[in-house]
């Protein structure tokens, strides 16, 4: 009994203290995204895509290691959810970021490098891509992903680019 009584209290407590964020896109988009977090783990959240015509859930899932201090950790398109993940140790040189689609079908790793950054093509066509590049990972890249075939079809370094006119992804 009083374990019951415990485990009421503490789901009471994650569900008062859950943020919930919904996303508003331009124009009134069909989709939001809602989030729970999970007090004391800032890396594990419930997601939630809803559908704003359908008044539905689309699909709900428990998702690790997302990086919800990156400044652009999730984008959605037509019910599916691109998000950022940060898995290994941020404090060595052992991390990666992730970024994985998920929807009702699924999920998939779709890239993985240290300081990337993403844009998907309101088409969902391409995703463009900001990373290091290899071999010392030392100047930024752009890349533009296929999303069909999972490949980076195009990638172009910033090492023979002024600094003043280095590329960014906010206005894409």
């Amino acid at each position: 009994r009083k374990g019951f009584i415990l485990l009421s209290v503490i789901i009471a407590f994650i569900l008062i203290v859950s943020t919930v964020l919904a996303q508003e896109l331009p124009g009134g988009a069909q989709y939001a995204v809602i989030f729970g977090s999970y007090p004391g783990d800032e890396k594990m959240l419930d997601v939630q895509v809803y559908d704003r015509i359908s008044k539905e859930v689309v699909f709900s899932k428990t998702i690790e290691n997302v990086n919800i201090n990156h400044y652009h950790h999730y984008e959605v398109h037509h019910g599916n959810l691109y998000i950022l993940k940060e898995v290994g140790d941020t404090s060595g040189d052992n991390w990666a970021h992730e970024l994985w689609l998920y929807n009702t079908e699924g999920e998939r790793l779709l890239f993985s490098s240290k300081g990337l950054d993403f844009r998907v093509a309101s088409d969902e066509s391409y995703i463009a891509l900001v990373y290091p590049l290899p071999p010392d990972y030392f100047y930024g890249g752009l890349g533009f992903l296929d999303l069909a075939g999972g490949e980076v079809l195009q990638e172009f370094s910033f090492e023979y680019i002024d600094e003043a006119l280095s590329i960014g992804l906010a206005g894409w």
